[in-house]
């Protein structure tokens, strides 16, 4: 039989320090340590862009794109699921950029990248179909007018509209005995014209 070898309580104690430590150290290790949430680069995709001067903020950092850039990426890393929103700061020169949504939601398994289109200004227009002799219709866009008459075939607004910008045509004044309605008259000016809005006066 062997005998126990009883140790003084002044050893005892830093051997039991020792493993705790040492379990804690395992423990942490096979949780992946105390590391910190995990971040994400938030980058975003550019067209149309050829001229200097666009400033982008993502609401941590402020970048200016290189002219001709069709992609950026902002400096400092986000936290995964934070809400966030890219603005533009600053206009490129004869070009106006808009960002695609408003709001984006950085992550790590879909980190969708922020699109940014620039453009130039372009007519916002249409078709408009039966109106007589004598009638005058009244389109409004805005503060901004056009008038038809029966010579009237097709439409522009006499304002152009850079892209981003929304629209939304009405009837401002009817022609007389007709009713006149409007068909797709409204949504945001792409990087082409617009020339799919109907009138249609019965």
């Amino acid at each position: 039989m062997h005998n126990a070898i009883l140790l003084p309580h002044w050893q005892t104690i830093p051997c039991i320090k020792s493993a705790a430590t040492l379990l804690l150290l395992l423990c942490l290790s096979a949780c992946g340590g105390s590391s910190g949430p995990s971040m994400v680069i938030v980058t975003g995709t550019v067209s149309g862009f050829s001229n200097d001067g666009l400033s982008l903020s993502d609401g941590l950092n402020a970048i200016t794109v290189p002219t001709n850039a069709t992609t950026f990426s902002f400096p400092t890393h986000m936290n995964a699921d934070l809400i966030f929103s890219v603005n533009i700061l600053a206009q490129p020169v004869g070009l106006q950029c808009y960002v695609d949504q408003r709001f984006h939601t950085a992550s790590l398994e879909n980190n969708t990248p922020v699109n940014v289109t620039c453009g130039v200004e372009n007519s916002l227009g249409g078709v408009v179909t039966g109106l007589t002799d004598g009638q005058v219709l009244t389109l409004a866009n805005g503060t901004d007018t056009v008038k038809l008459t029966s010579a009237s075939k097709n439409f522009s607004f006499p304002t152009k509209l850079f892209p981003g910008v929304r629209y939304g045509v009405s009837v401002k004044t009817q022609p007389d005995l007709r009713h006149c309605s409007v068909v797709n008259g409204s949504g945001t000016m792409g990087t082409d014209a617009i020339r799919n809005i109907e009138i249609n006066c019965i």
